[in-house]
Parts: structure tokens; C-alpha cells; sequence
């Protein structure tokens, strides 16, 4: 099978198929997805088809299937025989079983594929006692699979080997290898315990990753190394001298010195080490780890613990402790972690291991964006350097992306260093970039703690410490603070994308750049908020120029402009000293003000909208208890029926009682729906519907449906529709009972989503109605793709203004109409007057709710309008 789908041509005999090795070298080699296959199981004839052809009448035939593929060796010699026997056991299969079979291919090249069979048995017309199936290449799965092992063998905390993989790791490398006198070393850190008790497990994980990272980059090369909770395990990849051995040992016991943890000064570690050796008469590598701690355990008992103080030594004490290169590389890496921003620190920690390496001179030169920067010197010996002098240069990628091209020149005639030296040297180099990086990143989250990195300015942090500083050496009271963000910014994003539409924020930024004078600056919020800190007399040429922004974003090869303007919050401060943090609250004060409904799109702060602020803070702070203490409760509002004005339903609406006083809706829901804490009270009104309605059915009354109302952040909130079935199923309440209502304005902002929403809804027989139709988001197209049970007309249909009524009541009998014509049921809200009511009756509406019939009723007036559901007129 070919990559464009073409069929592989065989001759039909016996002998084109044994003479041909390379043909059926093609077919597998030509498998780039999968190939379709029927295999006759009393014949042994494989029909091979196309990738896609379902053409029967072309195919590629080779009989004697399983006599070809044992003579060719197209199979790995390993799965000939399990391939073989899964073909012969298709014989005895029964119609209708499935088969599946794994195994890897040569290709012409002698390279190894996994290909997996997948077939099923048949007995359909002239296919009687045949196999049909595919073959395809899981190369791919078979790499994912081989990943996830590897992931799954790692401790999580070092990225060791845990014990398991140590084991069957070290167990697969003397089967393949001849191990003579191999030894294995078991190392055990007390303190870990003792920094987990006090430090915490956060605290402890982190000294075991770093113990587990630098055990890995010193003695990968040598050992396969492990680790089991307080224990590190090292398995040698061959036999070692004596003197290699007590080096190897004195270096683990050396890490520590390169484990330093914030807040465990005062700790010091005992490091204790247990070997045991593997020959070809040990049973098995779990003996030899069990033997090695038994050595661990006695060298604890029988000799003194070496103690490594974390502390840093004086310089006295510390040069009687270096004995070997891997104390100096050790004290090295210490000296490197406590200071690298100044060169002297650098020329003192080569100093130390200079003349083991025979090194005169360090540079670094860092490369960014394909450019390479000015080479920096980090250790001098006043060595004259040439041409001809030798270097071992390494490149290491930087966590920024920047690559850091590090060079050690060495002296003229230098010995070429042994392999062990090589690797000490590749940790030398691991040393540098580690505490470079650490440095760099530093320095990278020193500038980001007061610095947006997206756009490079200033962040919330950033501003308030400008703000505080000038507050110092400025007149405030001469300045303004703006607070703004961008209008339909989401709907730019959503129209030109994400990445497309942050060219809004970088042209912000620009005129903001280019506007500002003096002391005035700017900062970003996130998202698309900014704060402006403004003289007074430049305020209003600063809002006039914010204001007409225009932004070219390219979409499909066309330069689209997009006009950007702001909604702002605005306090003009008043008193010569202020704080960062008071300005940016009394800007955001005044900024909140602007989501209020019908609110213009610049408001100023005043003392009152503070007092307003605080007053919704207060609320915001009393909600949870308020609803832990039942201070909320819910009024129900009859829905009549027009022809026998009978009870047919209610509304549930929410009240808030506190200190005895009812709390207007108006003056703490449009709040909540602000900052989202509406979704408490939108389900604990839920639940109060559920727990009702499971009261009347439990008393013999029949309920009438109850509607509750959800607001958009409700309805946008995670999880939303299973957390209302949810409810419904915990007070065991029929669907039929309880309805959704949808306010049109949400609708409207997200069409879309909230028409997939309201088809999952109605898939669980719950019904759904549009509230407040005609409060002017109105779409007839949103209404034909939106299916609702229920359209609620809103009152404002039913004014008493003459200069209105005609023209209102055209519009009222079109639009019953139209809903009529969807098969829409309708309900009329805030009816009065008889009149409105005849009217509505005339019209054919079907519902109506209203004080005519009924205010919203406390629970138990609704309960004996249950028992007397007939209104009278």
C-alpha cells in the first residue's frame, strides 16, 4: 500500500510469492496507516487490500500465507512462532470472535516496526470460514506506552528510579552485561525526617530533589541510581578499584554541601552509607540492597555519623575539610550559591579548582534572538590567552531561552583530562549555569513582583510603590487617578483572537507612552484594565485622546480599524498626601459605578459612591451568614390561567431579611451579580423550591410548577445544569415542577452558548422561559433558534400612557402572534386593571401574573391559595 492509496500487485502462484522476497518486503514497508485484510483459514490465503480501496475485485493474494512469512523472516525472530500460532488458532475459532495480535516487522531496511492485527471471524454468504481485519502501525502508541513506563518507574519527588524500576533496572543490566564484582551502595540522609517534622514535607521534597539531582549529574555515567523514602540506592556499572570506590563514597556524602534550604541554617546532616558487592553467586539484586543496608545499619551503630554542617565555614576551617577535587567542586558550588552578581566572587570560586583542571581563564557570553553578546570574563590567572590556547566550551539554554555559551580555556601543554575529570568538569559547568539561572531569575522576578511582562509596564504592585514614593516629594492634591477598561474588548478578541487582539493592549500602551508627561504614569492592571495617574490640568486632553484610539489589526489580508474607547473611573485627589493604595480604591469606587445599569461610561468619585462601596462590602462580608441563618427567604407570585383563571404556577423571587428590616432587592442583587456571589443566592432559592414542593407532595398537596429565576453568572457557572438536577434529585422533585427562567439580556450577549445550554436543559424535561421580553435586547432571530416553553412578556407592553398605547398594543398583539405561531405559551407580567386583563384575554394570551390577582405571597398565603386554586372576577 502506497501513501496515495494505490493497491500492491502480486502474481496469484505459489512460486512469484517465495521468488519475490522484496515484493513482500513492499507490502509491509508500504503499511503507513493500516491495510484491510481477508484471510481464508482452510486455504491459507491472505487477500491484502488497499489503504481506502474498497474495491473486493482488486487485490494482492498470497497463498500459503503462514509458509511464506516463516521462510521470508519478515517477522522479528522473537514473535515468528506467537505469530505463527495465532493464525493456526483462528481454525478453531467461533463466528464472530475477535482477535487481536501485536508483533514487530523487518522493513526492506532491516529496521523493526510494531504493527498490531485486529480481526474478526465471519461466516456471511461465500465468506464462510474466513478472517477479516486490518493491519496498522502503532509505532506511535507503542512509543506513548514506553513514555508512560519510564514517567511511572520515576519517584516523583527525585526523578530517581523508584525501588521497583531500581531493581528490574539493574537486574536487566546484569543479564545483558558480564558482572564480575559489581558494587551496589545504599545511602541514607537522618535529617530528612527531622526537616520534615519541622520544616515541613514541602521542605523536605525539596532537599530530596536536589540531593537526587546532583547524585544524578556526578555518577549517571557509573551507576544506575534509585531512591526509596529516606534512602538513595546506586547500582555500579562495573567493578571499581578500592580507591575509585572510597571517592565515589566520600563525594556522596559531600552533596549535602550543595544542599542548601532556606530556614535550615541550623540543621546538620548525617549521611551514612552501606555497601554490598554482586558477583555471579548473588541470587538476586534485592539480597545485595538488603545486605548493603545491613552495612548501613552497623557503620551507624559501630562508628561515629559524619555530621556536614549546612553553616557556612570560615575560610581556616574549610581548607582543612578540602581533601580530594570533589570537596573543592563542593565548595565550589558553595560559594557560587551565596553570591554570583559580582565578579570576585566567580575569580574566588575558580581559584579553588583552577589548578586541578589546569584552567587560566572562564568567559560567558549569552545569545538572544540569534545575537551574541559581549563576552564576559568570570576567572583570570593573568594568563596571556592566543588562538592556539586550548578551550572546552559548552552552550546551555537559560530558563528565558536565551542560550549561555560558557568557555574554559586551559593552559598551554595541559594533560588531557581523564574521563573521570571530564565529567567533573561537565558538572562544573552545570554549577555555573545553575546559579547564572538562579541569578537571572531573580533578577527576572524582581522586575516582574512590580512589572506587567506582557506589555512591560507597571503592575498593581508597581503602582502603588510609585504612588507612595511621589506622594512623598509631589503635591497630590494637583493630580488625578484614572481607572478604565476597554470597552468590547471581549468582543474584539472573539472577532480577530487572543493573540491578534493583545495588539489593542500594545497600542494602549503606546499612546500612553507617548501622551504622558513628567511624573505622570500608567500601569496594567491585567486583562485590559490600566490605572492612569494624571495631572489635573492635562485630565481632560488625556480622556479626549484615550478616548478617540485607534487600533489596525490585519484579518485575511485586510487592515480592519477598530475604534477603542474606555469605560473610566476617575478621582481628582483632594488632599496634598495620600497613599498609592487609597487613590487606586477611590478610582476603582468610582470605576464600579459605571457597571451599573443605564450608568455613563465616566464616573467621579465622590464621598457618597464610597459610602455606597462599604455598604456592599458590608454585604458582601454578611452573605454566607446570612444564608447559613435562613435570613433569606422566597416570596411566590401566582401565574393565572386566561381562560378559567385558575392557579397554574408561581415565580419564585428572592427577599433578604436583616436586623428585622427587608433589605430591597435592587440595592444588594445588581451587586451580587457584579461580583459573582449570585450564584449563591440564585441555588439556596433553588433549594428552597425543591424542599417546598417535597413538603407539598409529602402533605398530599398537588404542587403547581415553580419558576426561579437564574441570573447570567449563574447560568455561565461551571457545572451549572448538573448542579440544578443535582438539587432536584436530592429532594427527589419531578422535573415538571420546577422551571428555568432566562433573562433575555443574557441571551442575547452569548446566543450560542446559551441556545446549547437551553437545548441540554430541555433534554432532561425541564421547561425553560424567556423573562422580560421587550425590555429592548430583543431578536426575533435569537427567539425562531432559541426553543423556550415560555415567553414572558414584559410590563412595560401594558402601559396606561395614552400618548403610547396605541402603538404599544400593535406591537403586543404581533409579537402574541408570532409566539402563537412558534408554539410558544405566553405570560404577561404586572397586570393590574381588568382592563389589561381583557385585553390580554382578547389578544389570546395565555397567562398572566400580576397584582390584580395576587401580590408575591409569603409561603403559607400561597399554601391555601393551593387548596382554593380558582381566582374569582
Amino acid at each position: 500500500m502506497s501513501n496515495n492509496g494505490g493497491l500492491i500487485n502480486l502474481e496469484n502462484t505459489q512460486e512469484s510469492v517465495f521468488n519475490s522476497r522484496n515484493k513482500i518486503f513492499d507490502i509491509y514497508n508500504a503499511i503507513v496507516q493500516e491495510i484491510l485484510f481477508k484471510y481464508d483459514i482452510e486455504t491459507d490465503t491472505m487477500t491484502l487490500y488497499g489503504n481506502g480501496d474498497c474495491d473486493l475485485t482488486k487485490s494482492s493474494i498470497i497463498n500459503k500465507f503462514l509458509v511464506s512469512v516463516n521462510q521470508l523472516n519478515i517477522i522479528e525472530k522473537n514473535d515468528v512462532n506467537d505469530f505463527v500460532d495465532f493464525f493456526k488458532r483462528l481454525f478453531n475459532t467461533s463466528v464472530h470472535d475477535s482477535f487481536e495480535f501485536r508483533s514487530r516487522y523487518f522493513n526492506q531496511e532491516k529496521e523493526v516496526s510494531w504493527y498490531s492485527i485486529e480481526c474478526r471471524s465471519i461466516d456471511v454468504d461465500s465468506l464462510n470460514g474466513c478472517v477479516v481485519g486490518r493491519i496498522k502501525n502503532i509505532d506511535d502508541i507503542k512509543e506513548i506506552i514506553s513514555k508512560v513506563k519510564y514517567a511511572a518507574a520515576l519517584d516523583p519527588v527525585s526523578k530517581l528510579f523508584n525501588y521497583k524500576a531500581f531493581c528490574e533496572q539493574s537486574e536487566e543490566f546484569i543479564v545483558k552485561n558480564e558482572v564480575k564484582n559489581n558494587v551496589l551502595l545504599v545511602a541514607e540522609v537522618d535529617e530528612i525526617r527531622t526537616i520534615q517534622t519541622e520544616l515541613g514535607c514541602e521542605c523536605a521534597d525539596a532537599f530530596i530533589r536536589r540531593f537526587g539531582e546532583h547524585m544524578y549529574s556526578l555518577f549517571k555515567n557509573d551507576y544506575i541510581i534509585g531512591h526509596d523514602k529516606y534512602k538513595f540506592m546506586l547500582f555500579s556499572k562495573c567493578e571499581l578499584t578500592k580507591q575509585r570506590l572510597d571517592s565515589d563514597i566520600a563525594g556522596l556524602r559531600n552533596i549535602a554541601k550543595c544542599v542548601v534550604l532556606r530556614g535550615s541554617d541550623d540543621f546538620s546532616y548525617s549521611i551514612n552509607v552501606g555497601k554490598a558487592f554482586y558477583d555471579k553467586n548473588s541470587s538476586d539484586i534485592r539480597n545485595v540492597i538488603t545486605v548493603a543496608e545491613n552495612d548501613l545499619y552497623n557503620n551507624k551503630k559501630y562508628f561515629s555519623d559524619i555530621k556536614i554542617n549546612n553553616r557556612q565555614r570560615n575560610s581556616a576551617e574549610y581548607e582543612k575539610s578540602v581533601i580530594s577535587i570533589m570537596d573543592k567542586l563542593l565548595k565550589f558550588a558553595d560559594i557560587l550559591f551565596n553570591n554570583f552578581e559580582t565578579y570576585d566572587v566567580s575569580q574566588t570560586a575558580f581559584g579553588i579548582i583552577a589548578d586541578d583542571f589546569d584552567i587560566c581563564s572562564v568567559t560567558v557570553a549569552i545569545m538572544q534572538n540569534g545575537h551574541l553578546g559581549q563576552t564576559q570574563l568570570l576567572y583570570s590567572s593573568n594568563y596571556e590567552i592566543n588562538d592556539e590556547t586550548p578551550f572546552i566550551e559548552e552552550s546551555i539554554s537559560s530558563i528565558t531561552g536565551d542560550i549561555y555559551k560558557y568557555r574554559i580555556h586551559r593552559h598551554d601543554g595541559s594533560v588531557a583530562l581523564s574521563p573521570r575529570k571530564e565529567r567533573m568538569l561537565k558538572f562544573v559547568f552545570e554549577i555555573i549555569h545553575s546559579n547564572a539561572n538562579r541569578y537571572a531569575s531573580m533578577q527576572t522576578a524582581k522586575f516582574a513582583k512590580s512589572h506587567d511582562m506582557r506589555l512591560g509596564c507597571l503592575n498593581t504592585h508597581g503602582f502603588i510603590e510609585r504612588m507612595d514614593m511621589l506622594e512623598k516629594r509631589l503635591n497630590m492634591s494637583e493630580y488625578a487617578v484614572i481607572y478604565m477598561n476597554v470597552q468590547r474588548f471581549k468582543d474584539i478578541n472573539s472577532r480577530v483572537g487572543f493573540v491578534k487582539g493583545n495588539q489593542v493592549l500594545y497600542t494602549i500602551v503606546d499612546v500612553l507612552n507617548s501622551t504622558l508627561q513628567g511624573d505622570e504614569f500608567f500601569s496594567c492592571m491585567g486583562g485590559d484594565n490600566f490605572f492612569v495617574f494624571v495631572r489635573k490640568k492635562n485630565l481632560h486632553d488625556t480622556i479626549e485622546t484615550l478616548n478617540n484610539i485607534k487600533c489596525s489589526i490585519e484579518i485575511n489580508d485586510k487592515d480592519i480599524i477598530f475604534n477603542i474607547s474606555f469605560r473610566m473611573g476617575i478621582y481628582e485627589i483632594e488632599h496634598n498626601k495620600i497613599s498609592g493604595y487609597r487613590a487606586r480604591e477611590n478610582a476603582s469606587i468610582a470605576f464600579s459605578m459605571t457597571r451599573q445599569p443605564n450608568s455613563p461610561y465616566i464616573s467621579y468619585f465622590t464621598p457618597e459612591k464610597r459610602e455606597m462601596y462599604e455598604n456592599h462590602k458590608m454585604l458582601e462580608r454578611d452573605l454566607q451568614s446570612a444564608l447559613k441563618n435562613e435570613e433569606f427567604f422566597i416570596l411566590l407570585q401566582p401565574k393565572v390561567n386566561l381562560e378559567n383563571y385558575s392557579l397554574i404556577g408561581a415565580e419564585a423571587l428572592s427577599r433578604w431579611k436583616r436586623n428585622g428590616e427587608i433589605i430591597p432587592p435592587l440595592s444588594f442583587i445588581p451587586y451580587f451579580e457584579q461580583n459573582g456571589m449570585i450564584v449563591d443566592i440564585d441555588f439556596y432559592v433553588l433549594e428552597a423550591v425543591c424542599k417546598l414542593i417535597r413538603k407539598w407532595l409529602d402533605q398530599g398537596l398537588e404542587p403547581v410548577p415553580v419558576s426561579v429565576n437564574f441570573s447570567k453568572v449563574s447560568l455561565e457557572s461551571f457545572d451549572f445544569l448538573n448542579n440544578f438536577i443535582n438539587m432536584t434529585r436530592k429532594y427527589n422533585v419531578p422535573a415538571k415542577y420546577v422551571e428555568i427562567e432566562f433573562t433575555e439580556s443574557c441571551c442575547m450577549e452569548n446566543e450560542i452558548k446559551f441556545k446549547t445550554l437551553l437545548n441540554n436543559i430541555k433534554e432532561h424535561g425541564i421547561k425553560a422561559s424567556l423573562d422580560d421580553f421587550g425590555t429592548g435586547f430583543s431578536s426575533i432571530n435569537m427567539l425562531k433558534n432559541m426553543k423556550f416553553d415560555t415567553l414572558k412578556l414584559d410590563k412595560s407592553f401594558l402601559s396606561d400612557d395614552d400618548n403610547h398605547a396605541q402603538r404599544e398594543k400593535i406591537i403586543l398583539t404581533n409579537v402574541i402572534n408570532m409566539a402563537k405561531s412558534l408554539d410558544l405559551e405566553i405570560i404577561s407580567e404586572g397586570v393590574e386593571t381588568v382592563e389589561q386583563l381583557n385585553y390580554l384575554k382578547y389578544l389570546k394570551c395565555d397567562l398572566a401574573q400580576g397584582y390584580l390577582f395576587d401580590h408575591p405571597l409569603p409561603v403559607e398565603e400561597f399554601e391555601k391559595r393551593l387548596l382554593n386554586k380558582q381566582y374569582e372576577f
